[in-house]
């Protein structure tokens, strides 16, 4: 699930969500006004717009493990799931999509997906084959990068830092704290966007948490 809150106006939300038959669907959420001592809103409705069937496997629908709105373009979804598939969404017309990639690339379900919070057309895509890769909407023949992370992907956040306004944030990577499963935690850094984009060697597991001798399936700063 993800929620597209760019506009101040939260009048405007939408939230995309995925579910295990297969399908993707949006969400409208309006509320009240604010009251007069800027509390939260009194009543909050979400109300779905939208459904389609975004993903099969063998002729039966295939579990969507994750979806992700892209920032830098209110039309579009991401989605990803136990097909070996990423795939690209233009929310005004959902026949097909407008772009996948499927097990040329990922060799197991794609099971992340987040966009970075200040670089339009950046997002960062993980799967139970261990790599975390990182895309460029504007240019989906291969990933950016991407750094093995020693567990299947399950949840994929941007530091806080990477949430700052100002120009320093332009072209800046970040480190994104990433659950592993198996694998643990791991913070992962990303020097740079700017072309020439980093290379996989230059991208750096920073540090590695497993005392949880289990399943890490979230993470959060």
């Amino acid at each position: 699930m993800d929620i597209n809150n760019d506009d101040t106006s939260i009048a405007s939300d939408q939230i995309v969500s995925s579910y295990s038959n297969g399908t993707v669907a949006l969400h409208k959420v309006t509320c009240d006004a604010q009251s007069e001592n800027k509390g939260p809103p009194h009543n909050i409705q979400i109300e779905e717009t939208h459904r389609w069937n975004a993903h099969s496997m063998f002729g039966c629908p295939s579990e969507v493990w994750t979806c992700s709105f892209l920032r830098g373009d209110e039309h579009v979804v991401l989605s990803g799931a136990d097909d070996c598939s990423l795939k690209i969404w233009d929310i005004r017309q959902t026949q097909r999509p407008t772009h996948k990639i499927g097990d040329s690339e990922f060799e197991a379900g794609v099971t992340a997906i987040s966009s970075h919070p200040k670089t339009s057309h950046v997002f960062a895509v993980g799967s139970y084959d261990e790599y975390v890769r990182l895309y460029d909407h504007r240019k989906m023949d291969q990933p950016m990068m991407k750094v093995c992370v020693g567990g299947g992907v399950w949840r994929i956040k941007w530091h806080p830092s990477c949430w700052r306004d100002g120009e320093e944030t332009q072209g800046f990577g970040g480190k994104m704290l990433v659950a592993a499963m198996h694998g643990g935690c791991r913070v992962v850094n990303i020097p740079t966007l700017e072309p020439p984009h980093a290379s996989d060697a230059e991208v750096e597991i920073l540090s590695k948490f497993t005392a949880h001798e289990s399943m890490a399936y979230g993470a959060d700063w």
